[in-house]
């Protein structure tokens, strides 16, 4: 390998401009420019081979010239001036390479380059299925490069995810061998700046991730994956070796890269002169290159980037490199030079896939979704940035009037990973320059204005990377010098203090150095800020003495307290700085306040972190604490307070960056978990959306699972900023009460239907592969957005409302919670002479705590068949021969007193005894149970007796973020026993079974189900259930009730002959499915009846429980557009004492203005409108029900709707006891 090649740039681009220049025809600009190819370019690059001209291919075409896989079609001057005659050209060439190439398998291995006054480059894309065609473009230096590279790959290795996967992941000799070396050099290193980057680096990975070691079991896969001995295994250290492997690789990849586009006229390689400098001077000469490459130099000095690399933490290694370790980075090097490294260059793409790539391949899949690690793939990524309004076609748009209006447009990603939204945008953006001629002026509006922020130091430098390669061949165009606008810093927040001394504010940074403070009134004018870190570097650099600092701080006029806090700043990085702990914390402060110093954005979108509150560090949940109560997220139920359930800290990013970073009328567009708008730990972030923001839509993508390998429930969210929270709260913000009426009125709410996406998937096959549903969300309870948000279809969201309301005739439990399934749970094997039972309590698969095994004689009075959340379906519950002893009361649910036991129930209590202090070491019985007998069991009343109950599972069903599973059943007495369902159940307690068939047959209707499936999912389907549906009081003299009942006992007989082991005999001869489905038909029509609802309106709820389940969804009939207006009165769920308003909602397909008049009982009005919704105004209510009426006159016809307005009355507080409480 050689320094340098000797391969002229200019003289190439001199040697290929005269020969068009020179041409007239098609052969002249053939003759020529091979000619230049040959002695110009492959003749330097060492290519002996020379191509093919006038090649006849064996489809029997004649390509004019053919270099291994670069297939070259030449046109004379002027032949690609037009549209038509690209398109010929393109078309020419990809029958020549599909000729070629054979099996459309091969079809990706070869590029077609077309040459004529202006050069194209066309390429098969395996991932979208389409020929790509780049240009053409006019001949200058940096197309020149792009075509020295294609031909100079004719000799290398190509860039692929499978070539670099195999050469340098886990598998591969040299990531053993060099993990394994800067392991233990880590391990025994003396250096106190290599500790110090080390421990600062886990502080940040910490925080980014909630990474907990104790926590994460998956670690072992780590180190057999590199060969460590798992003894005494520092998890930490090895995790830091192993991103300092990547970057590395990173690194020498993109100084590479910055050769190719920053070396003046001759093509050299940085991987080629490492591999000279250790070859001439052995460690000294590969140290001095790679300092240069960490220091940043190589990129100031060719491309002119400031903070590519700024003291990078992964530079640790330098301090440690000895032989061993310099051979393994030789390797590397070595390696890496067969490599066409400039593939990215020829497909941007290419690139960022592989950069992900072999991330993803270091580090195993489970250890990084068990640190919230989810790459985002580039589909949804894409879909994301369309669904904001930064498509393509939307760009294209705005330029219609200011070309450069698409080029001035501030895009942040906050949390940006490795970059994938921000490289997919600037490749929109490159797009649209190249189609207006801006390309010379997009690099500066580029790095002006798409911003990233993330506070993994692996991710930004990976993001960097990527940035980097999007734009490399641009930055020739750049005067002056660049910043890649990718930051190491905390989106979320820079801490805030008030110093005593000097009575200021300030922000702090803290660090495993200590804690760095600048003062709040300087870090809040960017510009000063600026100059005054300069100030600092600048005088690191020279070494200057604090009063030489404090004289160059003079002149920016600097209120002398804040002078002297910046001064002890400074007097703290000059005492780093002689220790040799310097180098990175000046550009760590840099990186930090860069979100205070590159202001608000038009467009915020990304994938923020998916991290558990509980899981971030204590110290970060402390001084985090005063945001989630700024923005209202610590609310729970009307009081504050973080910890009692699980938020996700992309709640408090979501909130923060909306406030923070986003402009009045600016767009953000966020990935996040779906969960947020239904369960519990989502409700005061549901209140912040609807009452700060306007929502635009919400996606569920659950059931795609569109992160590699991950099941967790995907969701998108874009909302507008109308102004900004300040102006909100101080009631200055005119819009907020009408953008608020919207959002309770129903937020579009697209349902994605489809399997498993596969991450590398194209957006477009994704929209073919999948079906939408444009639904609607809406709260639960009318006006409060704290409830869960349902998902319902638009025509139905009034019908909802008759079946929604708390009930107030029947009550739901969870079922008995014995603590320790094993000793209570038992089998029974027989039964003695004298009537006792013989039981054993065999362990259960997945227990998490398990006692002996034993057989024993227990009383049969205390044992009681036993159901699960396991065992219940629709209509029928599958009793699988399992008993549980509960040492209660029936008549009190008390537990019996153990003087009871000891003399009626001997047996059982001695059976008892012998586990008497794995009992007393339960959680349940330390926490509630201190006064009660060590055998007593919890979450028990006399329900838990009663001898009907309708149960349901709590948790049940697949994955889909809807509760679509919710089946219910009755139980009834066995052998004159009542059946104790588990806490995995809940139960409606009756006395009756008419009344429990009655029930179940409400809830099991699929009116019913589809309303528990678009508000809860599948794992929280517990008593709020029977809070939320307002089931009528069972009335036996009532025919409905009663047809009701019988049909679902009669379901229930049926569910017995499809499900059941041992078959009734009634049975016999019945088509059980097909008599089923009629049951259940007429049973949901009978349920439609109770609530008064129409066939119609009845169809609707069917159509929703098909989308919600993903089955298959009716075809809507053919609706006649009225002729006459359609009135519809909204909102008439009212709650007391308040006041509120409904709405009269209009829909009106002639256009012509109608007054309407309406009458209440608080008083009447008019109003006229044309279409549209209408508010009027009520006073504090008492509960009850009010009649209104609403008429109109429309072309000499007077119509008239009444309505009824109901205000309920709310229940007193009850202990909370489910995942939701209403």
């Amino acid at each position: 390998m050689t320094a340098s090649i000797q391969l002229n740039i200019d003289e190439v681009l001199t040697c290929i401009r005269n020969a068009i220049i020179q041409a007239h025809t098609e052969e002249d600009v053939r003759v020529r420019v091979s000619n230049c190819i040959e002695e110009r370019i492959l003749k330097p690059l060492g290519i002996t081979q020379m191509g093919k001209y006038e090649y006849t291919l064996i489809s029997g075409a004649r390509v004019d010239a053919l270099y291994r896989h670069v297939v070259v079609e030449y046109k004379a001057p002027g032949r690609l001036s037009r549209d038509s005659d690209i398109q010929r050209a393109k078309e020419q060439v990809i029958r020549y390479i599909m000729s070629e190439a054979g099996g459309k398998e091969s079809w990706d291995r070869y590029l077609g380059i077309i040459i004529s006054d202006r050069i194209a480059f066309v390429r098969y894309d395996k991932g979208s299925d389409a020929w790509v065609l780049r240009g053409p473009y006019e001949i200058r230096r940096e197309v020149i490069i792009k075509l020295i590279e294609a031909l100079r790959g004719l000799r290398r290795k190509s860039l692929s995810v499978s070539n670099i996967v195999t050469d340098f992941g886990p598998s591969s000799p040299i990531a053993k061998r060099t993990v394994k070396l800067l392991y233990t050099k880590l391990l025994s290193s003396g250096s106190g700046r290599t500790r110090l980057l080390f421990e600062d680096w886990m502080r940040l990975f910490k925080q980014a991730t909630g990474y907990d070691p104790g926590k994460l079991k998956e670690l072992k896969e780590l180190v057999e994956e590199y060969g460590l001995s798992e003894s005494n295994v520092n998890y930490d250290a090895l995790i830091f070796s192993i991103h300092t492997y990547y970057a590395l690789i990173m690194k020498l990849i993109a100084a590479e890269v910055a050769y190719l586009y920053g070396s003046g006229r001759f093509y050299r390689s940085y991987i080629a002169e490492l591999d000279d400098a250790y070859t001439k001077n052995s460690v000294e000469g590969l140290v001095a290159v790679l300092r240069e490459l960490e220091d940043g130099g190589v990129f100031r000095r060719l491309l002119n980037i400031e903070n590519f690399l700024e003291g990078d933490y992964f530079s640790w290694y330098l301090e440690e490199v000895d032989r061993d370790l310099a051979d393994a980075i030789a390797e590397i090097a070595r390696v890496l030079s067969d490599y066409e490294i400039a593939t990215p260059q020829l497909e941007p793409e290419f690139a960022r896939d592989l950069l992900k790539r072999l991330y993803q391949n270091l580090v195993p899949r489970d250890i990084r979704h068990s640190l919230g690690e989810y790459y985002t793939p580039d589909w949804l990524a894409e879909l994301m940035l369309n669904e904001v309004g930064l498509s393509l076609e939307n760009l294209m748009k705005m330029g219609e009037e200011d070309s450069l209006k698409p080029l001035r447009i501030k895009v942040l990603d906050p949390a940006c990973g490795s970059g994938t939204f921000i490289v997919l945008y600037i490749s929109r953006l490159r797009r649209y320059a190249e189609e207006h001629f801006l390309v010379d002026a997009l690099p500066n509006y580029v790095l002006e204005n798409v911003v990233g922020y993330d506070l993994n130091p692996l991710a930004v430098l990976t993001a960097r990377t990527n940035y980097l390669l999007a734009i490399a061949d641009l930055l020739p165009n750049v005067r002056g010098s660049v910043e890649i606008p990718i930051y190491l810093a905390d989106s979320i927040m820079i801490e805030e203090r008030y110093e005593l001394k000097g009575g200021t504010d300030v922000y702090m940074l803290r660090t495993v150095a200590g804690e760095f403070k600048i003062p709040k009134d300087v870090a809040e004018k960017p510009d000063l800020l600026r100059k005054v870190l300069d100030e600092v570097r600048t005088c690191l650099e020279n070494k200057c003495n604090p009063s030489d600092f404090a004289q160059r701080l003079k002149p920016y006029n600097i209120d002398p307290t804040d002078a002297d806090i910046i001064l002890d700043l400074y007097n703290k990085l000059l005492d780093l700085e002689r220790q040799g702990k310097d180098k990175v914390w000046v550009s760590i402060l840099r990186n930090a306040f860069a979100p205070i110093l590159k202001g608000k954005f038009d467009y915020v979108i990304g994938n923020p972190p998916w991290v558990n509150w509980e899981s971030l560090p204590e110290q970060y949940r402390e001084v985090s604490k005063s945001l989630w109560e700024k923005y209202g997220l610590a609310e729970i139920k009307g009081k504050t307070g973080l910890g009692k359930v699980k938020k996700d800290l992309s709640m408090l990013f979501l909130a923060r960056s909306f406030d923070r970073y986003l402009r009045e009328g600016g767009e953000l567009g966020f990935l996040i978990t779906f969960t947020v708008f239904k369960t519990q730990a989502g409700a005061s972030f549901r209140s912040f959306l609807a009452r700060n923001t306007r929502i635009h839509v919400i996606h569920d993508l659950v059931t795609l699972m569109p992160f590699e390998g991950a099941t967790n429930r995907t969701g998108a969210v874009v909302v507008e900023k109308v102004c900004e929270l300040d102006r909100i709260r101080e009631g200055k913000c005119r819009v907020i009460d009408e953008v608020r009426g919207l959002n309770m009125s129903g937020v579009r709410n697209v349902v994605w239907v489809g399997g498993q996406i596969d991450p590398d998937t194209p957006l477009e096959d994704v929209l073919k592969a999948t079906r939408h549903y444009e639904m609607v969300m809406i709260p639960l309870m009318p006006n409060d957005p704290a409830s869960p948000w349902m998902q319902v279809t638009p025509n139905i969201t009034n019908a909802v409302r008759k079946i929604i309301g708390e009930s107030q005739h029947y009550e739901a439990h969870a079922g008995v919670y014995v603590g320790l399934n094993q000793v209570y749970f038992v089998r029974v094997l027989g039964r003695t002479p004298d009537g006792m039972l013989i039981v054993t309590n065999p362990p259960e698969s997945g227990a998490k705590k398990r006692v002996r095994q034993v057989e024993a004689r227990v009383e049969p009075d205390l044992v009681y068949p036993l159901i699960r959340g396991e065992d219940v379906g629709r209509w029928y519950v599958d009793y699988k021969d399992r008993y549980v002893i509960i040492p209660h009361n029936p008549r009190t649910a008390s537990p019996i007193p153990e003087g009871d036991m000891r003399v009626r129930w001997p047996l059982t209590y001695s059976y008892l005894v012998n586990y008497r202090r794995e009992l007393e070491d339960r959680s349940i019985h330390k926490l509630w149970g201190r006064s009660n007998p060590f055998y007593a069991v919890y979450d028990i009343g006399t329900y838990t007796f009663a001898p009907y109950k309708v149960v349901w599972g709590a948790i049940a069903g697949a994955i889909t973020g809807k509760a679509v599973s919710f089946a219910c059943a009755v139980i009834e007495p066995i052998n004159g026993r009542p059946v104790m369902p588990d806490h995995s159940v809940i139960l409606v307690p009756t006395e009756t079974s008419d009344k429990a068939y009655y029930i179940a047959g409400v809830l099991n209707s699929v009116v019913v189900r589809s309303i528990i499936a678009s508000y809860t999912y599948e794992l929280g389907q517990y008593t709020h259930i029977i809070d939320v549906i307002k089931i009528p009081k069972f009335d036996p003299s009532n025919d409905l009730h009663r047809r009701i009942a019988e049909l679902s006992r009669r379901a229930h007989e049926l569910a017995r002959c499809i499900h059941a082991g041992s078959k009734p005999s009634y049975c016999a001869g019945v088509n059980a499915g097909d008599e089923l489905r009629r049951v259940e038909g007429e049973l949901d029509s009978a349920v439609a009846k109770l609530y008064g609802l129409s066939e119609g309106e009845l169809k609707e709820f069917r159509r929703l429980m098909a989308i919600l389940s993903g089955g298959e969804v009716p075809v809507e009939d053919d609706v006649e557009v009225p002729k006459s207006p359609v009135v519809n009165v909204l909102n008439t769920l009212l709650k007391p004492d308040v006041e509120s308003y409904i709405e009269v909602d209009v829909t009106n397909p002639s256009g012509e203005e109608v007054e309407f008049t309406y009458e209440l009982p608080w008083g009447r009005g008019s109003f006229k409108v044309t279409e549209g919704k209408y508010r009027i105004n009520t006073p504090p209510l008492k509960p009850g029900k009010y009649r209104g009426v609403v008429r109109w006159v429309w072309r000499g016809k007077e119509y008239t709707q009444e309505f009824e307005v109901e205000v309920y009355e709310q229940k007193g507080p009850r202990r909370p006891r489910t995942l939701l409480d209403f």
